[in-house]
C-alpha cells in the first residue's frame, strides 16, 4: 500500500500532463539545443526527458536560450550530425555506440536512476507478465512457444533484457516465441493485449507494472509476474518485481563535441541538484559492463555487424585473425620449403657419400679379385714351372733311349716294320708331350703362342691316326 502511495504521489500528475515545448525565451542568450533519441518510450520521455528539460529552464533560462529536439532512432546519427546538439538524452546501449564514435567526443554527464535501485547501472531490466488466471504460465519454460506482447522491439530495458534472460538460460531467443507483437506506443498497449488474451505474455520494463497498479491503470492481482527473480540475492537491494536476473543503467545525458565546458558545467551542477522526481533522479557512477555483455552475447547496437555472415563481412570482422594466421601459414610454408632445400640437399649429400662408398667397395671387389687372379696365376705359374722342370728330364732321357734305340735296331727295323712303327711312334709321341709341357711353361708365363697357319685336314686326320694307334695298342 505504501508503494503504491509512493507511486501515486510521484506519477500522477505527470502522466496525465502536456508538456509545453515553445515558450518565448530571449533571443540575446546563449542557445543550448537538447536532443532525445525518438526510440525512448513516451513513459520515459514525460516522466524524465520533460522534468528534467523542464528544471534546466527553471534553473538556468537567464543564462541559455534552451531547445528541445526529437531525433529518429533510425537516422540518429544523420541527424545528430545536422543539428548537433549539446547535450543528448539516450538509452545507455545508443550512448555506448555513440562513444565509440571519436569524432561526436560525446562523454556521459549524469545517469537516469531509479529510486527504487540503489546502484545507477542497476536501474532498469524487464520483466515477463501474464494473466493471473493463466495457470499453464508459471515459469519462463512455460512461455516457450507462447505469443508475446511488447511495446517495441529496439529498447534495452524492455525487450532486449528479456532476450538476453533467455539466452542466459540457455535458450535461443528468436526462436523462443510463438508469436510477436509490438504496440508502438505505450507500454500500456502490451498489457492490454495480455489482459485482452490477444498475447500470452507481455515485457515490461522494471517497475513499470507497480506504477500502473499505483494510479490504477491495472488492477490489482489481474497480472502475476512470470518467474520472479529473488531480489534478496543481490548486494544491492532493488525494489520492484523482475524476471531478468541482470540490471542495467537507464537513460544516459551526454554532452557531444559542440557542448562548451562552462554550459556542460553548468548543466551538471544542475543535473544533480534536482530532487527526484517520477521515481527517478540524476546520479553519477555508470558502469556498463552489462550492457556491453548483453550487446555482445544478442549481437544489436555496435555488435550488430556480428549477425552478417557473409565473406565480406567475416573477413572485414576477423581481418586480424586471419592477418596473423596468414602470417603464420607464410612461416610454416617457408619453414617447410626451408625443410625440403635441407633434407634434398642432405640427401643429395647422402647419395654421393653412398655413391662414392659403392664405387669404393666395386673397386675393392675388383682388386680383390685381380689380387686372387694374381695369386692363382702365381700358384699355377710356380706349379707348371715345376711340373714342367721336373718332366723336362725324363722326357730328355725318353728321347735319348729313343735314338739310342733307333741306332741299335737300325738294321732291324729294316726287316721288322713293327719295330719301326714302335720305335718311332714313341719318339713321336715323346716329342708331343716335350711340345706340350713348353706350351704349359708358355702358358704360365703368359707368353701367347705365335699364330701360325695349319692345315685343318692335315690336323683332323693326325688326331685320327693318334686315336687309331692308341687303339690298337
Amino acid at each position: 500500500m505504501l508503494f503504491r502511495k509512493l507511486w501515486l504521489s510521484l506519477c500522477a500528475g505527470a502522466l496525465l500532463a502536456a508538456h509545453p515545448l515553445q515558450a518565448e525565451e530571449p533571443t540575446q542568450l546563449r542557445e543550448v539545443r537538447v536532443a532525445y533519441i525518438g526510440i525512448l518510450p513516451s513513459e520515459t520521455t514525460e516522466h524524465a526527458v520533460y522534468p528534467t528539460f523542464d528544471f534546466l529552464k527553471s534553473q538556468l533560462g537567464h543564462k541559455y536560450r534552451f531547445k528541445l529536439f526529437d531525433i529518429s532512432n533510425h537516422d540518429f546519427l544523420e541527424e545528430i550530425n545536422v543539428l548537433k546538439p549539446h547535450l543528448l538524452f539516450a538509452p545507455s546501449e545508443i550512448y555506448l555506440q555513440l562513444a565509440a564514435i571519436p569524432q561526436l567526443n560525446a562523454h556521459d554527464i549524469a545517469a537516469l536512476k531509479s529510486v527504487f535501485s540503489s546502484k545507477t547501472s542497476a536501474s532498469v531490466g524487464s520483466v515477463f507478465i501474464t494473466r493471473a488466471d493463466r495457470n499453464d504460465i508459471n515459469s519462463i519454460a512455460d512461455m516457450k512457444g507462447k505469443r508475446v506482447a511488447a511495446a517495441n522491439n529496439e529498447n534495452l530495458s524492455e525487450w532486449w533484457a528479456a532476450l538476453g534472460e533467455l539466452k542466459e538460460r540457455g535458450y535461443t531467443p528468436n526462436r523462443f516465441f510463438g508469436g510477436e507483437r509490438f504496440t508502438r506506443e505505450r507500454h500500456l498497449g502490451a498489457v492490454e493485449e495480455v489482459l485482452a488474451g490477444s498475447s500470452d505474455v507481455g515485457i515490461l520494463p522494471t517497475c513499470l507494472l507497480e506504477a500502473y497498479e499505483g494510479v490504477g491503470f491495472v488492477a490489482p492481482g489481474s497480472l502475476k509476474v512470470i518467474d520472479p527473480y529473488d531480489n534478496a540475492k543481490d548486494e544491492s537491494p532493488f525494489y520492484c518485481s523482475r524476471s531478468t536476473r541482470a540490471l542495467y543503467p537507464g537513460i544516459v545525458i551526454s554532452s557531444l563535441a559542440n557542448a562548451p565546458d562552462d554550459i556542460v558545467k553548468d548543466v551538471v551542477r544542475t543535473l544533480f541538484t534536482m530532487p527526484p522526481f517520477q521515481g527517478n533522479e540524476w546520479a553519477a557512477g555508470y558502469d556498463y559492463t552489462e550492457v556491453l555483455r548483453l550487446m555482445r552475447d544478442l549481437k544489436f547496437g555496435m555488435y550488430e555487424n556480428l549477425r552478417d555472415y557473409s565473406l565480406g563481412a567475416l573477413l572485414q570482422r576477423y581481418k586480424t585473425e586471419l592477418l596473423i594466421l596468414l602470417t603464420i601459414l607464410l612461416f610454416l610454408i617457408g619453414n617447410e620449403l626451408r625443410v625440403h632445400h635441407l633434407v634434398n640437399k642432405r640427401t643429395a649429400e647422402l647419395k654421393g657419400a653412398l655413391e662414392a662408398k659403392n664405387a669404393a667397395e666395386q673397386e675393392a671387389v675388383l682388386g680383390r679379385k685381380r689380387l686372387s687372379h694374381i695369386e692363382r696365376s702365381g700358384v699355377i705359374s710356380q706349379m707348371s714351372n715345376i711340373i714342367a722342370h721336373e718332366l723336362k728330364q725324363p722326357l730328355g732321357a725318353l728321347l735319348n733311349y729313343a735314338a739310342v734305340l733307333k741306332l741299335r735296331l737300325n738294321d732291324r727295323m729294316t726287316e721288322d716294320p713293327l719295330t719301326k712303327t714302335v720305335v718311332e711312334n714313341m719318339d713321336a709321341e715323346t716329342r708331343r708331350i716335350s711340345h706340350i709341357v713348353d706350351s704349359v711353361r708358355k702358358f704360365a708365363k703368359k707368353e701367347q703362342p705365335a699364330h701360325i697357319e695349319y692345315d685343318l685336314v692335315r690336323i683332323v686326320e693326325k688326331a685320327i691316326r693318334t686315336f687309331h694307334q692308341q687303339e690298337e695298342a
